[in-house]
């Protein structure tokens, strides 16, 4: 697998890059994704969606077996998952609903090992059941691992510059729902919601930070390049799984007359 501090300095270059959130907790369908697909990483989704600590950690070696960098969406900044699922071998974490940069600073303290309070073992498979040294393990966690911060409200938005510049911090990630949410918008209006989208990426990226959103299509993608948007999560292995069904099942019906 590519080590995660590879995919890390991709993240930090600004590649365009594209992942999926996967609710499914499908193990095939995550060695589809990476066999098949071209698709740079996946995020399981455990704020929406629900698994065992068993299944997390299958799917997590699944994606290990296609070289697929998963990351995983913690329900709370404050999750016990935080340090299990990186034990697993996770190659980062999204942290949902961070406003502050001491929100940040915890989020990643969560992470760390240097200056911060992640407990030390070498027996998982992180930490290749033991084959690394300690000093090769810290190094590994420390400089190789993604936090991404979620940015899902106006308190938020207003402080994504600071949010970017917490050291760790290698993602600001607009999730647009929880901002249309929080900004009471009618979901008719963009206009305000759009407002706030552009505040948060131009701060972010002012303050050499990397700028992500969620997307559930990709109809205004270009627009999102265009603020400086580089880190991209579009859909959900469920919706792309209806929709292709349901496309499906319209063209054979279409094919018999419409009957």
């Amino acid at each position: 697998m590519a080590s995660p501090k590879e995919f890390r300095s991709r993240v930090a270059r600004r590649e365009r890059l594209i992942g999926i959130f996967v609710k499914t907790f499908d193990l095939s369908l995550i060695e589809i994704l990476g066999h098949r697909t071209g698709i740079d990483f996946v995020v399981l989704d455990l704020e929406h969606a629900s698994a065992s600590p068993e299944r997390i950690n299958a799917c997590i070696l699944a994606a290990r077996t296609v070289s697929l960098p998963l990351l995983v969406r913690v329900a709370s900044a404050a999750s016990e998952f935080v340090a299990q699922t990186l034990d697993m071998g996770a190659s980062g974490i999204l942290f949902p609903r961070i406003s502050t940069p001491v929100e940040a600073i915890n989020a990643v303290r969560k992470m760390r090992f240097r200056d911060g309070e992640r407990g030390f073992s070498l027996s998982h498979r992180a930490g290749e059941f033991g084959a690394l040294s300690p000093q090769q393990f810290v190094e590994a966690n420390d400089q190789g691992l993604v936090a991404a911060m979620q940015i899902e409200d106006p308190e938020a938005v207003k402080n994504a510059d600071n949010i970017a510049s917490v050291p760790g911090v290698d993602v600001n990630f607009v999730g647009p729902a929880d901002l249309q949410v929080a900004l009471a918008t009618d979901p008719t209006t963009e206009e305000s919601l759009q407002c706030q989208i552009r505040e948060a990426c131009k701060k972010t990226i002012d303050n050499q930070g990397v700028a992500g959103i969620y997307l559930a299509d990709l109809q205004n993608v270009m627009h999102y390049l265009d603020l400086g948007v580089s880190f991209f999560v579009v859909s959900t292995d469920q919706a792309v799984l209806a929709s292709g069904v349901e496309s499906l099942i319209s063209n054979f019906k279409l094919d018999l007359g419409g009957s």
